[in-house]
């Protein structure tokens, strides 16, 4: 792609060069979210009652914001999988 011609949008699907790729592998990305977020309401809600709701709370932002800081910054499937995968557990 021409990234000099003045109406070029670079986005994440261009940066990761997902464009001719089959789907399955684009798709991942929110299938690791969903079923770690399902996974995680199991998990965090026994951790929020023995641990605290404002801690737990507090400390998975914290975790979720390193995460996303990560997606923002690496350009790398795996690297944004892992990040899914870490979104979707916080």
């Amino acid at each position: 792609m021409d990234g000099t011609y003045a109406n070029y949008f670079d986005n994440w699907f261009n940066q990761m060069d997902l464009v001719c790729v089959p789907p399955s592998k684009y798709m991942a990305l929110g299938s690791v979210f969903f079923i770690c977020t399902g996974v995680s309401g199991i998990l965090f809600g026994r951790v929020a009652e023995s641990m605290g709701r404002k801690r737990t709370v507090f400390t998975l932002q914290t975790i979720s914001s390193a995460a996303q800081l990560l997606i923002l910054f690496f350009p790398n499937y795996w690297v944004r999988i892992a990040c899914f995968l870490v979104l979707g557990l916080s």
